[in-house]
């Protein structure tokens, strides 16, 4: 139950932000504005007013502002092999647990994890859509703040290789298997998931907008996608919707800061019935041949369900997560 819990996450976050590994304990069981005027494009430079996933596939260059203050919204930024980020990033997961018989609370449980980590990441490989599919860190600090210690050396290579199947993804220090724990640690801040979707499909705009446009995000592709990777039932499409919520700079790079809000309240499967909701925020250069600069991600997933093992005991879980990244290019 919480592995679908964890993809969920992985598949409403834009840029397949992926998930972490707290543990749930079953009675039986683990389960698992800036100005206008700044980085204007040439009108005449430019294509046709598009954006989203039409404009993607032509591997846009120049500004995403046309110079009338509109920008074009371009999620879908394709990823370099070779190129090498500073990254820093922070997550905190609370993982919830309460069993109820004959509608009486009977036990509760909690467990938090909060890790932090510094390091040079070089891009190893990308996959089709353009998101980074394999990469390797030299680590400066990967740390466990909850219980303030070390997880990994500073100076120790990682490699991570991600997969759309979280427990298929592999991670390596100095050329050995990462232990259970540090692989948790990593899905956290960097994301064991890959990637496949397009982001622009469901959060993009195929129209310029201006600072402070709101627009709905297409429910029923997000529905889809949720259906074919968890084997679920979409009750009801997700609603949710994008806003422009200004032009900004991150380490005096200028920015595009977008928000999306998500929801969705009747997902059905084998784990019983669930809701999800999340807010996902991005920085993205101006120059639309660059990547993300800074990301975060809050979310909440809730799920109650019988306990196969006691049939008069029911499982509420909440899973309550926060990243936030920042990913800077190095000269």
């Amino acid at each position: 139950m919480r592995e679908r819990a964890l993809g969920l996450v992985a598949c409403v976050s834009l840029c397949g932000c992926g998930a972490t590994a707290a543990h749930v304990q079953e009675p039986s069981a683990r389960e698992a504005s800036a100005s206008q005027t700044s980085d204007t494009a040439d009108r005449a430079d430019a294509p046709p007013v598009t954006s989203g996933k039409a404009f993607a596939a032509s591997e846009p260059r120049g500004s995403a502002a046309l110079g009338d203050g509109t920008y074009r919204i371009l999620l879908d930024r394709r990823e370099r092999e070779g190129e090498e980020r500073r990254v820093e990033s922070r997550g905190r997961e609370v993982a919830e647990s309460t069993f109820f018989e004959g509608g009486r609370r009977v036990q509760q449980g909690v467990e938090v994890t909060a890790v932090r980590f510094e390091g040079r990441c070089l891009t190893r490989r990308v996959n089709a859509v353009g998101h980074t599919s394999a990469l390797s860190c030299q680590v400066e600090t990967l740390e466990d703040e909850a219980a303030g210690r070390e997880l990994v050396p500073s100076g120790t290579k990682l490699v991570l290789e991600r997969d759309r199947k979280r427990s298929a993804a592999k991670v390596t220090l100095d050329g050995r298997p990462a232990s259970n724990e540090v692989r948790a640690a990593v899905d956290l801040v960097l994301g064991l998931s890959e990637s496949t979707d397009s982001d622009d499909a469901v959060f993009g705009s195929d129209a310029p907008r201006r600072v402070g446009e709101k627009w709905s995000i297409d429910g029923g592709k997000l529905a889809q996608r949720l259906e074919q990777q968890l084997a679920a039932t979409v009750a009801r499409p997700p609603t949710g919707e994008v806003e422009l919520v200004g032009a900004t700079e991150v380490a005096a790079i200028p920015a595009l800061h977008l928000r999306a809000r998500v929801g969705v309240t009747e997902l059905t499967s084998k784990d019983g019935t669930s809701r999800f909701t999340t807010t996902v925020e991005r920085k993205l250069p101006l120059d639309l041949a660059e990547r993300v600069l800074w990301q975060s991600n809050v979310g909440e997933f809730q799920v109650k369900r019988p306990v196969p093992e006691r049939p008069s005991v029911t499982l509420e879980l909440k899973l309550m997560r926060t990243m936030e990244q920042t990913s800077l290019p190095i000269e």
